[in-house]
């Protein structure tokens, strides 16, 4: 869960030392606490409860690297990105779960404006990144950045695709503000197409996932992961793409077997629950026009 209740009970000071430590991770594993009551300007028993008080609320580690370090945990990433967006009015308030996966968590949000909107906070681990940079390039030489900071670029690398193929007209989520590990976007009511036990016109669903695919590839870009737990199913029965972050260039040396492969899933999937009978080689020449 968010750390909702740790961000309403810090105060500027509060922040400004998590700041401190943010930006000093870049150098240091464990930032020494020298070091932060220098940058702050606090004395150094002011740093200490402030400190004491965000490790006890899970927003910071404490070690003895043999100095007295601290370093960000995810959730004092999380605090600060909120910060940003309450600061900037891009949010009031954060409501319930989404969904929890392995990359990601993805949470209600809303505006001043009191629309919803959605925040997928990245959270990259051990176990995925090895998988996830053998084709994330832009992460394949990053190895020597903390965690957070690579769960970052994860979030940057997707909000500038959905830009690019939001652009392109591809139906996707409207792509707001990338801040930190998180990503701010419209949120879009419906199911997501792996419940969906009928649909009025299944083929005619198939082929409005194929136009999207052929709209994303004619701008550059391959999902690299689609299946049917990232298309939704709007109550108008359109199809919304979701979860871009391993999209490649289709210059890229593995877009054509990624295309494949979520060609593939997008085939097996309707053949599977809808019985339809589908040509994989004509669907794949649509997709690439030729």
């Amino acid at each position: 869960m968010l750390p909702i209740e740790a961000f309403k009970s810090l105060d500027a000071d509060d922040f400004h030392i998590l700041s401190i430590v943010e930006n000093r991770m870049k150098s240091f594993l464990y930032v020494p606490l020298d070091l932060i009551a220098s940058d702050s300007g606090f004395s150094r028993g002011f740093i200490l409860d402030s400190l004491k008080r965000m490790h006890d609320m899970g927003l910071v580690l404490y070690k003895r690297v043999p100095y007295e370090g601290y370093v960000l945990t995810y959730a004092g990433y999380d605090v600060l990105a909120m910060k940003y967006l309450v600061d900037f009015n891009y949010i009031v308030g954060v409501g319930g779960s989404l969904g929890v996966g392995k990359e990601s968590d993805v949470y209600m949000a809303f505006t001043p404006t009191e629309e919803s909107v959605v925040l997928k906070f990245h959270r990259l681990g051990v176990v995925n990144l090895q998988s996830a940079t053998r084709i994330r390039d832009y992460l394949a030489h990053k190895y020597e950045l903390p965690w957070i900071f690579r769960s970052k670029l994860s979030a940057e690398r997707e909000f500038k695709v959905l830009r690019d193929v939001f652009k392109a007209g591809v139906k996707v989520p409207i792509p707001i503000v990338q801040n930190r590990h998180v990503v701010v976007m419209s949120y879009v009511e419906g199911d997501l197409l792996y419940v969906c036990d009928y649909l009025p016109d299944p083929h005619k669903f198939f082929e409005m996932i194929l136009d999207e695919m052929r709209l994303s590839y004619n701008c550059g870009y391959v999902h690299g992961d689609l299946s049917e737990y990232n298309v939704i199913v709007t109550p108008d029965l359109e199809c919304v793409i979701i979860d871009w972050p391993q999209a490649v260039e289709v210059n890229h040396p593995s877009a054509m077997m990624l295309l494949e492969r979520d060609l593939r899933n997008i085939v097996d999937f309707f053949a599977r629950r809808f019985k339809l009978k589908l040509n994989f080689t004509d669907s794949l020449s649509y997709v690439l026009g030729v």
